[in-house]
């Protein structure tokens, strides 16, 4: 059985889905299970609240080969003044479920932040996994120490773990409006709405369909040889700035989408694009579909289309 932390969010829908086409059984943790997601997709697959499991976890852990953490509390934009709280949210719960998935020798595939954990650097080339961590946001600080608790659990517990830093996914169900500048773009072309773009739209970014990351999650898991105690960058290695976004955005819905611009936020470095190179070589992984296919699907999802 594997444990999907988070399991009814963005990326958890997209995991869980994915590992029942391949045959696995996946059990959805999360604070608030979204059931009528479940009951339309998945209506077989077991939920349980994040608190029922914390009162009772050594039956549920032992059954558990894998554990993928998908769960969050917070966005980049999250706590800008408040960074004493990203630990409480985010690190607690993920050092618990961590300290249980080393208890019962399970895999944990832990999803941190390659968007977010780099922080500021030149805007030339793919950043490395080995790329000094200096994050910008109170979310890639939590998501640097959440980093940095797995190692620790490995070194002192023995936990089997994978570090993914995936870039920036976009795709279906994306429908938190703290972040995802696709579905903020895609939102404001039906609602004939301006679209509220941080800056001048030259922020470069490295957009990932979450079907490609789910894939990669999910080739983790089959390989643990390749996999166990590795850090991975996990995007689509292209970057595209905001504009362009925006651009193909209207191209996508044949509509003009006016601009509100707004100031930039100092906690958003201006080009995050990564280097692939590792699990590519490590594992065969890589993105296969390009930012306008995976645009294009989003609208059409979202269209009631597909």
């Amino acid at each position: 059985m594997i444990l999907i932390f988070g399991g009814t969010g963005f990326i958890g829908k997209h995991i869980l889905l994915d590992l029942r086409r391949a045959g696995h059984t996946a059990t959805v943790i999360s604070r608030s299970p979204e059931m009528g997601f479940l009951e339309r997709h998945a209506p077989d697959a077991p939920a349980i609240r994040l608190e029922d499991l914390m009162a009772e976890p050594d039956p549920i852990f032992s059954q558990a080969r894998a554990v993928i953490w998908a769960a969050g509390q917070t966005t980049p934009a999250s706590n800008p003044g408040r960074p004493w709280d990203e630990p409480a949210l985010n690190l607690e719960p993920l050092i618990w479920a961590a300290d249980h998935a080393a208890s019962a020798g399970a895999h944990l595939v832990y999803l941190s932040s390659g968007g977010s954990v780099y922080g500021q650097l030149p805007a030339t080339g793919r950043i490395r996994e080995d790329q000094p961590l200096r994050p910008l946001s109170p979310y890639g600080m939590g998501k640097q120490m959440a980093e940095a608790g797995i190692e620790f659990l490995a070194r002192a517990r023995g936990l089997r773990a994978t570090i993914l830093r995936p870039s920036n996914p976009i795709g279906r169900w994306q429908s938190n409006r703290a972040q995802g500048v696709v579905g903020a773009l895609f939102r404001a072309a039906r609602a004939r709405q301006p679209f509220p773009m941080l800056g001048d739209g030259s922020v470069v970014r490295d957009f990932l369909p979450v079907e490609d990351l789910s894939r990669a999650i999910r080739m983790t898991l089959d390989d643990p040889l390749a996999s166990l105690g590795k850090v991975w960058n996990v995007g689509s290695g292209q970057g595209h700035s905001i504009a362009e976004v925006h651009a193909i955005a209207e191209r996508i819905t044949g509509h003009d989408i006016p601009v509100d611009r707004r100031p930039a936020r100092p906690a958003d470095p201006s080009y995050v694009v990564l280097d692939t190179t590792r699990i590519e070589r490590d594992l065969g992984w890589r993105a296969t579909t390009g930012l306008k296919q995976a645009m294009q699907a989003v609208w059409d999802h979202d269209a009631g289309l597909d």
